[in-house]
């Protein structure tokens, strides 16, 4: 009878981190939110897992948020050094992310159940992870819980931590939201876009926050390991390559900030946009690029930040605003070829046909993981004993005697050797 291979972790808390400005920001607001959150759980089979560099490991680990957040949950700790210096000044900063998640995935979705992918720079409300974990926890079905994460000014977010603390930014969380929400999520106003690269869709009122968007962030996923795109599911970004795995899975989108409420940070200057008049041949073509069939099909959900006890002014007619807006875009990526042609929508028409397959792996690093994971899959991970498995990344290991062996060889092993397999 064939061993089944017991899973270490439940929940696996999953954070890259580097830099001054984002390690600052983790410590200030991310880690208390994470402290609120966790402390209402039980942590006994979750784990964080920071993946940082040596000379921000040492920052970190003399932070009193950290050990006080050590006492709720076990924190790991992985060195991407090597990784950074080969390939962050080849890449920009959110495709050397894409990387590190993707070999994330590859190497520790045998060894949990759930992977929660969460930024330095949010801040999440008081029950946002209890709800999450009890809605997974009732339904095992779900593939993934997905949401908008809109970006609120980060200075705004600094003078109310100067002047009322952490607690009260959390215990304000949609108020705040609304009053300072980043002018790169207003500009994508359904009523008066200036942008045509529609991945957010929004109305913005005194009062409420109106979102549908095209890409949502998957909070959390649930681990497949039997199914062999789920591993490169990443490029270009998590929330575009990963929902292409989802078709016919079930996922949950909640309603409203009462279930799960986040915010990401962005200083206010960060992005300066050359604003255009909507356009929909333009939006029509970026979409085909970009917006899979998972994307376009799963628009019945807005979501709503709300300041409570507050007037709804125009709610219902600014919902069917917002659907109408979104389902001008879907009819018309629904178009046939020959229609495109017909009427003249050459652009969209070579844009559908020449999208770019994004899960076509170019460098390096990134093809050695598919060495081991196309040697594990060959033996049917799923299905064999564990000193099988060791044997196949052992072989794959001496074929490719190289520094980016070694990276992929220690996370495989780094699961393995945990449950003294010889």
């Amino acid at each position: 009878m064939l061993k089944k291979f017991n899973k270490e972790y439940d929940h696996v808390f999953f954070f890259c981190i580097w830099g001054k400005k984002y390690l600052d920001e983790f410590k200030k607001y991310t880690c208390n939110s994470l402290v609120r959150n966790l402390r209402k759980t039980d942590n006994k089979k979750n784990l964080i897992y920071i993946w940082t560099i040596k000379d921000d490991l040492k920052y970190l680990k003399k932070q009193k948020i950290i050990k006080d957040l050590s006492k709720i949950i076990k924190i790991k700790f992985y060195l991407f050094d090597f990784i950074k210096n080969k390939y962050h000044f080849k890449n920009n900063k959110y495709i050397l992310l894409s990387t590190l998640q993707s070999l994330f995935i590859a190497t520790f979705s045998f060894n949990c159940n759930y992977l929660w992918f969460l930024y330095p720079d949010f801040i999440f409300s008081d029950n946002s992870i209890v709800n999450i974990l009890q809605k997974l926890k009732k339904n095992k079905t779900l593939s993934s819980v997905m949401l908008p994460i809109p970006q609120v000014n980060l200075e705004a977010i600094e003078l109310y931590n100067k002047k009322w603390g952490y607690n009260y930014i959390e215990e304000n969380l949609n108020e705040i939201i609304i009053k300072n929400l980043h002018e790169i999520v207003k500009i994508f106003d359904v009523r008066n876009t200036k942008l045509n690269t529609v991945s957010v869709s929004c109305i913005h009122e005194k009062d409420y926050l109106l979102m549908n968007n095209f890409h949502l962030h998957p909070v959390v996923i649930k681990t497949d390991e039997k199914n062999y795109n789920y591993f490169n599911s990443v490029f270009p970004s998590l929330d575009e390559g990963y929902t292409n795995t989802l078709k016919n899975k079930k996922i949950y989108i909640p309603k409203s900030s009462d279930e799960v409420a986040f915010m990401s940070l962005l200083p206010q200057n960060e992005y300066n946009f050359e604003r255009n008049e909507f356009n929909i041949e333009e939006t029509a073509t970026w979409c085909e690029a970009h917006v899979n069939e998972f994307q376009r099909k799963n628009l019945n959900n807005i979501y709503m930040f709300y300041i409570k006890n507050s007037k709804m002014k125009d709610l219902k007619f600014n919902i069917k605003l917002i659907n109408k807006f979104k389902k001008r875009i879907v009819d018309r990526l629904k178009t046939s070829d020959e229609e495109l042609f017909q009427k003249r929508y050459y652009t969209q028409l070579a844009s559908r046909e020449t999208k770019i397959n994004t899960t076509i792996i170019e460098n390096d690093l990134l093809k050695m993981k598919s060495k081991y994971l196309n040697s594990i899959f060959k033996n049917q991970f799923y299905k064999t004993f564990k000193k099988s498995i060791k044997y196949r990344i052992n072989e794959v290991s001496k074929k490719n005697r190289n520094e980016l062996s070694k990276i992929i060889f220690d996370l495989y092993m780094n699961i393995f050797l945990s449950k003294n397999i010889k």
